[in-house]
C-alpha cells in the first residue's frame, strides 16, 4: 500500500492500489471526506471489478 505525503492511500481511477486486486474508498483515498463521495466511489470500485470501463471524477461534487 502507498500512501501520499498526507497519509492518503495512493489509488488509480477505478480506485486500486498498486496491487489490482486490492481497491480503496471513502476518507482514506481523500478528501472532499463527504459521504455522498464514498458512495459513488463503492459504485466505481464495484464496476471496475466486474470488468466495465469506470472512471472516478472527483469534479463532479460539490465540495460545500
Amino acid at each position: 500500500m502507498r500512501v501520499n505525503s498526507r497519509g492518503f492511500i495512493e489509488v488509480n481511477k477505478q480506485l486500486q492500489q498498486p496491487d489490482p486486486s486490492i481497491y480503496a474508498i471513502g476518507d482514506v483515498v481523500g478528501e472532499p471526506m463527504l459521504a455522498h463521495k464514498a458512495s459513488h466511489e463503492g459504485r466505481v470500485a464495484v464496476e471496475a471489478i466486474a470488468g466495465h470501463k469506470v472512471a472516478f471524477e472527483l469534479t463532479r461534487f460539490p465540495r460545500w
